[in-house]
């Protein structure tokens, strides 16, 4: 079996798992799953290899699994690409987020939500799972610094912009 040929099975069972285990909520019944726009994250953990791919844009789910899939397991800029076998041992996580909401109070963010910080051309994301630091106040600065500014940009309500989303998690099981 090739890498591609591993890819797609994880993105078809995937899609068919959310059916049969009705993890799809009705909004997306209603407005056709594969016609959604949503953003997508997908996570690898290879070993200690932590790969995150997502879009930074809402695009249609089908098209969103297979490109941040795509994005961990052979473009991520930390690693080399994971070959079939390594793809395989590998656990993988899918998460999607349509619900974007402006927040104009930080104490409105809770522990589940995910947050996406906006500064001029500049953006980062922090999901629930990854949070560096449970006080709101280090992680919006630390997403500040994980965007190439300098903390404390959140602050500037002219220039930025905060936002944010729950999350829909699905974790694939892959054959060992």
């Amino acid at each position: 079996m090739s890498i591609n040929d591993t890819l797609s099975r994880i993105v078809f069972e995937t899609l068919e798992s959310f059916f049969t285990l009705k993890l799809i909520p009705e909004f997306y019944l209603k407005e056709g799953f594969f016609s959604v726009n949503s953003f997508v994250f997908c996570r690898i953990l290879y070993k200690d290899q932590n790969r995150i791919s997502g879009t930074l844009t809402k695009q249609k789910v089908i098209d969103g699994i297979q490109t941040t899939l795509l994005g961990a397991a052979l473009n991520f800029p930390l690693y080399e690409s994971l070959s079939h076998r390594e793809i395989l041992n590998s656990k993988i996580t899918f998460c999607f987020a349509d619900n974007l909401e402006p927040v104009d109070n930080i104490e409105k963010i809770e522990k589940d939500d995910g947050i996406w910080l906006k500064y001029n051309n500049y953006s980062a994301i922090s999901l629930p799972a990854d949070r560096k630091y449970d006080n709101i106040d280090e992680e919006l600065d630390f997403l500040c610094k994980k965007s190439g500014i300098l903390s404390r940009c959140w602050k500037d309500k002219e220039n930025g912009k905060i936002e944010k989303f729950k999350l829909i998690k699905y974790e694939v099981r892959n054959e060992r």
